[in-house]
């Protein structure tokens, strides 16, 4: 969710919502070593994954605001992409009211729904294939 820090500077789905950005926290994660995986390039490539799934899911849904869609290709592009597909629901953000707080409350419902599978299924293959280990089965260190 770390994509929408951009709300606080009125910027939603500019350059925080593209491949650029998620290479960037791939790049972060790898130096920084962060423990999602247990090489470098494991936790770049799980950082980069992780963001870009972001801005893919954001484009997975109808946009209520402009400008319309994602910037899914800064650096490379400025321009604005949707898929046209309605597979979740926008979220409401104003005003704070019962309606849009049922509404909000229904859309993340609908997420879980959706996703929660995809990430148990994505979970167990990652178990599975033990990312980074070596074929002697120690740790490989990048």
């Amino acid at each position: 969710m770390a994509a929408d820090l951009d709300l606080l500077f009125g910027a939603h789905s500019g350059p925080t919502h593209s491949i650029g950005a998620a290479a960037i926290a791939g790049i972060v994660a790898a130096i920084a070593r962060w423990p999602i995986a247990r090489t470098r390039l494991a936790i770049g490539l799980v950082a980069f994954l992780a963001w870009a799934t972001h801005p893919l899911m954001d484009a997975l849904a109808p946009d209520t605001s402009a400008p319309y869609g994602v910037m899914a290709f800064w650096p490379f592009s400025t321009n604005y992409y949707l898929t046209g597909l309605s597979v979740f629901m926008p979220i409401w953000r104003y005003p704070i009211s019962a309606r849009a707080i049922t509404h909000d409350i229904l859309a993340i419902g609908r997420e879980i729904l959706i996703l929660a599978p995809i990430t148990y299924i994505a979970w167990k293959v990652g178990k599975s294939t033990e990312v980074g280990k070596s074929a002697s089965g120690t740790v490989a260190e990048s």
